[in-house]
């Protein structure tokens, strides 16, 4: 159902859509009566670094001016001016930077002092920059250096290890799946917990359509003092990107390309055709011939099928990039364009990539600068189904054949899908296209007041065709399909003044802005049956469309405005003391009405203590020493974009063929309100020996109060749900970030950089009592207890004690502590000890559901000692999904035109309920089969010390409950990242008419410590449901060559 929002957003789309086409034209506008220029002054020079190694890319900028250029391979660049008084600024990432009058000098030999991390550098922040001196939040800045040595297709690929407080789960081996991204520990618990996303000044749930190598920078906003500037959409952290840019120089072209190859990084084993006979025999808890086939002539149920080998692949990923970017004194222009052809390693499992950017600057004169950029992505992903292929490769009894003796594929045999013919058979495609235009002016009213305005339209259209043909029904009698199509249309306008000025020792800042938005979306998903021919998949082909059940037919929308006013006031005394304050004022259509604006106050200071007198005596050790603190108030408001209003279906619903209108399952609550972080921050920002090595630490306290979350309502009342604000939780955490240059002459360099975090978390309040998550019943899979005291991942289950050697080890003391039984010579009951010592008590014994535990049963712990029932009130948190800590380490060696380049990153603490496994190792099907783990470890006689309990009447013994049987520890450390390239010298490529040119041998993945059994214990989840392994895509070892040429 389509609402109109409080705030009016749909009379703005058309002028959103007028001024996102009139800006270009008017920027063009400007720059054609533009005055030509005077006189031209050429300047040309090098840049090396303070030990002789020629600096590629180095920004030379003429200062208060939009004109500039970066040096080529050979640390080389030509400049031109029209004034002798022009200064020059000449910087780069890593070195301190340099500013030179151009006088009657023509040529410039310039030499850069390396410094790990300058106090002067720049960094960007909310609506504008900041020299690192003067930030009083926690910011990690990731420079486009580090990025490149990834060879990144995912932003996930990009940022994971750079930052510490900052966990980032790469999802690598599907082939379209991004990963996701939390800073500082979930904050929510249905709101969303991934950061707000700054491309360029437009704001945005997601980056998944970046092309890693058009990043020229990235800031992670961690604190309140820092994000709050972003309002209600900042509780989760922001991410700050900034695009490549052109400059002033001669057309550069870049050229990249890589292929990688892929194989399963842990190949799980399943059960063979001996193996499957001998588990039969264990399901029946017989030594007899139940194992053994009832058609033992038939060829199609007496193969021995290695699934996995047949269903997996040798994975192939081709990544190609182009860049072209220059420049004149008045223009500059920044364009890429990349393909990705990703192969997976399921058979018939791909993804398509293609993305492009031009990036284009008009100086209309020197105080007005246009910009204007157009990005666009597509992306086609046969999505296969991970549990109907893969999850079916192990469920299957490897005795089922493939395929007939003519080669044709077998459709489902003893109510078994055949998972080859489901991934190569099943459609499940999907395709999308974006596009983004985004256009910003800058309006130089002063040397200290500039104002900047900015309108954005973002587009998306998907399609998604799924098809299923006759083979692959249950009943072989039909097949069936649907296809879907959605579209979302968003856009933003930003307008803000920026004030800035020094004067002796003092300097402010001013920020002051406004912002309005409006995001909707239109789906439509039509269903059918009897496909006239299973090659022509449109719905014409349907021979019945199907209105109801799933997917059934039906069409929907949604739509969310916001608004906002923000402000910023800063200010620095001899760059020695910092303050800063931060209001944002929003409005958004998702609350309530009597809740719709609120307001986000946040405020820090800084003290560089390192200046004071009293620090002279640590001049030859300690370079810099800073200390901030930061107090502010983020929100969230991504409960749902109706959910605090009452709504209506209809089209499904009839009353004697009239078409009718009932009201929606989810209730309308008018008093919703936003949910608000409030966080606490303090931090240390040291450096050593010549900047040699850098040292953060933080420590932070995050509490967020009135979290949405969709709440079930009593059945009774007719409603499924209602959103409401629950309750509270609180996050505490510490993250120390290390860097330091260890060698540095013009053979070799050396450097380091590694962070650790370490995370605390726990529910301090619930409105309405606590809850269960997941697998309510807790029947076998994952469950979660939700409550006061608590944590978030906290499993919810049975303690496991193991399993009976005996009936007559079913013996319990007063305290339900286990007897051991004393057993005859002939094998009958003598007695019990306990702690070795002969036991007189009272001896109790554990029922489920009125039967009594018998030899080669599982049993449970009891918690409750009113009875001998093994039931609900014994169940107790078993552990908890997140990891104590988190760390990673970068190294970067270079020798000569030599450089390796390796990223080593560990999880260590989190659990895992490996719920896949699990399924299986409870004999819940007897068509299926389990692991060889349980067939070799099972209990089959009196006596045994088995792992696993007996098939015989299992269902009735309640060993399959949720327990902690299926956890195991989610800890691993991985060499994540390698690369080793050689750099050609420049001077050898002036034959083929090129600048640089590399060669390299990339890989990912390639080592993994850890003791969890299941494919790979680093995947996403959900908020509420962490940890939990139903059976997921398998992840990749890769190893790949690649080729960069610039001309």
């Amino acid at each position: 159902m389509i609402e109109t929002c409080t705030i009016k957003s749909k009379r703005g789309r058309p002028y959103a859509i007028l001024l996102s086409l009139l800006l270009p034209l008017l920027s063009g506008l400007a720059t054609a009566q533009e005055q030509k220029p005077g006189n031209v002054i050429k300047l040309s020079g090098s840049v090396k670094s303070d030990v002789g190694i020629a600096l590629y890319n180095v920004s030379i900028s003429v200062k208060n001016t939009k004109l500039g250029t970066f040096t080529d391979a050979a640390g080389k660049f030509t400049l031109n001016v029209s004034d002798s008084s022009a200064i020059l600024v000449i910087s780069s990432v890593g070195y301190t930077a340099q500013e030179i009058r151009v006088g009657q000098r023509r040529q410039f030999d310039i030499t850069l002092a390396a410094t790990n991390n300058n106090m002067e550098d720049v960094v960007v922040i909310g609506y504008g920059t900041a020299k690192k001196r003067d930030i009083t939040g926690a910011i990690t800045s990731i420079s486009a250096k580090q990025i490149e040595e990834r060879q990144a297709t995912t932003l996930a690929d990009a940022l994971q290890g750079f930052a510490a407080g900052m966990l980032v789960i790469n999802d690598a081996g599907k082939p379209g799946a991004s990963g996701t991204i939390q800073i500082r520990g979930g904050s929510t618990f249905e709101a969303g917990n991934a950061p707000l996303f700054v491309v360029d000044g437009m704001l945005r749930d997601n980056a998944d359509d970046i092309n890693p190598s058009d990043i020229q920078s990235v800031e992670v906003l961690k604190d309140a003092a820092s994000a709050a500037i972003y309002g209600s959409r900042s509780a989760n952290g922001v991410i700050i990107i900034t695009t490549k840019r052109g400059q002033e120089s001669k057309p550069r072209i870049d050229i990249a390309y890589l292929r990688n190859y892929g194989q399963i990084a842990n190949k799980i084993r399943q059960a063979n055709a001996a193996e499957v006979r001998l588990y039969r025999q264990i399901q029946s808890g017989s030594l007899g011939l139940q194992g053994m086939n009832g058609d033992s002539l038939n060829p199609t149920y007496n193969g021995d099928v290695n699934y996995i080998d047949e269903l997996t692949q040798l994975a192939v990923k081709d990544q190609a990039d182009v860049s072209l970017s220059g420049g004149g004194q008045n223009f500059s222009y920044y364009s890429s364009l990349r393909f990705v052809n990703d192969i997976g390693l399921i058979i018939n499992s791909n993804a398509k990539l293609m993305q492009g950017r031009l990036n284009i600057d008009w100086f209309a004169s020197k105080r007005i600068k246009f910009t204007n950029q157009i990005a666009f992505g597509w992306r086609n992903v046969n999505e296969i189904d991970e549990g109907t292929s893969i999850g079916q490769g192990y469920q299957r009894d490897p005795r089922y054949r493939l395929y007939t003796a003519d080669g044709a594929l077998i459709p489902n045999l003893g109510g078994r899908r055949n998972p080859v013919a489901e991934a190569l058979l099943l459609t499940r495609d999907g395709e999308r296209y974006n596009v983004n235009i985004f256009n910003q002016m800058y309006v130089d009213f002063s040397k200290y007041l500039k104002l900047t305005s900015n309108i954005n339209v973002d587009f998306n259209n998907s399609t998604n065709i799924r098809f299923s043909p006759t083979i692959l029904s249950t009943t072989n009698d039909n097949n069936n399909g649907s296809e879907a199509w959605s579209k979302q249309f968003n856009w933003q306008f930003q307008s803000f003044l920026n004030y800035s000025r020094s004067f002796k020792e003092h300097s402010v800042t001013a920020l002051l802005g406004t912002s309005v938005e409006n995001n909707s979306s239109r789906s439509i998903s039509v269903s059918g049956v009897n496909y006239a021919t299973e090659d022509v998949l449109t719905m014409n082909s349907a021979g019945q469309i199907v209105v109801s059940g799933s997917p059934g037919t039906r069409s929907g929308g949604t739509e969310n405005a916001m608004a906002a006013a923000f402000g910023r006031l800063s200010y620095s005394y001899k760059g020695k003391y910092s303050i800063n304050g931060t209001v944002r004022y929003d409005g958004s259509s998702r609350v309530g009405a009597d809740n719709r604006w609120g307001a986000f106050l946040a405020g820090g200071a800084a003290w560089r203590f390192s200046e004071e007198k009293f620090m002279d005596w640590s001049r030859g050790i300690l370079d810099e020493g800073k200390l901030r603190v930061s107090l502010g108030q983020n929100g969230n408001e991504r409960g749902g974009d109706y959910s605090a209003r009452q709504k209506y279906r209809f089209g499904s619903n009839s009353y004697n063929g009239v078409n009718g209108l009932i009201l929606d399952k989810t209730f309308g609550n008018s008093t919703l309100g936003w949910e608000k972080t409030v966080q606490k921050n303090v931090g240390l920002e040291l450096q050593f020996w010549k900047r040699r090595i850098n040292v953060t630490l933080d420590y932070y306290v995050k509490s967020t109060t009135d979290l949405l979350y969709a709440q079930e309502m009593p059945k009774e009342s007719g409603y499924s749900q209602v959103y409401v604000n629950v309750g509270d939780i609180e996050n505490r955490g510490v993250e120390l970030q290390i860097g330091a240059n260890l060698v540095r002459n013009k053979n070799v360099e050396w450097s380091v950089n590694g962070n650790i975090s370490f995370e605390r978390g726990n529910i301090k309040r619930l409105a309405n009592g606590d809850f269960i998550r997941g697998n309510v019943e807790g029947t076998g899979s994952a469950s979660y207890l939700i409550t006061e005291g608590g944590a978030i991942g906290d499993f919810y289950g049975w303690v496991t004690g193991g399993i009976f050697q005996y009936d007559e080890s079913n013996a319990f003391n007063e305290k339900w502590e286990q007897l051991t039984p004393v057993l005859g010579s002939n094998g009958v009951l003598a007695g019990y000890t306990f702690n070795d010592r002969p036991y007189t008590g009272k001896v109790n014994s554990l029922y489920y559901q009125d039967r009594k535990l018998r030899g080669g049963d599982r049993w449970f712990k009891k918690f409750n000692f009113s009875d001998s029932a093994s039931d609900d009130r014994d169940r107790v948190v078993i552990g908890n999904a997140r990891p104590k800590f988190y760390y990673a380490v970068t190294n970067d060696f270079r020798y000569k035109q030599f450089r390796l380049t390796f990223t080593v990153n560990a999880s260590v603490g989190g659990k895992i309920y490996n719920s896949f496994a699990q399924s299986m190792n409870v004999y819940s099907s007897s068509n299926g089969i389990a692991l060889p783990a349980l067939i070799y470890g099972a209990w089959r006689k009196p006596g045994d010390i088995a792992q696993y309990p007996t098939g015989k009447e299992f269902s009735s013994t309640g060993g399959g409950r949720t327990g902690d049987y299926a956890l195991e520890d989610g800890s691993f450390v991985r060499l994540a990242y390698v690369r080793f390239t050689y750099n050609l010298n420049p001077q050898s490529l002036k034959r083929i008419f090129a600048k640089r040119l590399s060669a390299y041998i990339y890989g990912s993945n390639l080592i993994t410590w850890t003791d969890y059994s299941w494919f790979d214990p680093e995947f996403s989840s959900g908020t509420l449901t962490p940890g939990n392994d139903s059976g997921r895509y398998p992840r990749r070892r890769e190893l790949g060559i690649g080729l960069n040429i610039g001309f």
